[in-house]
């Protein structure tokens, strides 16, 4: 059996909180109720028209369900762009 992964906890989770069963929202996406039910527990991932139709019918982001920590990413792409100006501003302003 495989792990589940946070993806799989958050869409049962997502689920669960929108008043869905996994055949109702297999219905909307559309996929079989099986198909949906590996992905939810894991056994299988989602292309990504389904993982795109699975966001848009229980109303969340794309980075909600992937968990994806935007507010890390963002200071990490904030962090590298600051050191490549302190690079820049170091090779060719400092003893100007």
């Amino acid at each position: 059996m495989p792990e589940s992964t946070a993806f799989s906890k958050r869409l049962y989770q997502t689920r669960l909180e929108k008043g869905l069963t996994q055949t109702e929202i297999a219905k909307l996406i559309p996929m079989i109720q099986p198909s949906y039910s590996r992905i939810e527990s894991g056994f299988q991932e989602p292309n990504l028209n389904q993982l795109k139709r699975i966001a848009e019918v229980l109303n969340v982001s794309l980075d909600y369900l992937l968990d994806v920590n935007t507010e890390y990413y963002n200071n990490q792409v904030n962090y590298e762009i600051a050191e490549q100006v302190k690079f820049i501003y170091e090779k060719y302003f400092k003893d100007k």
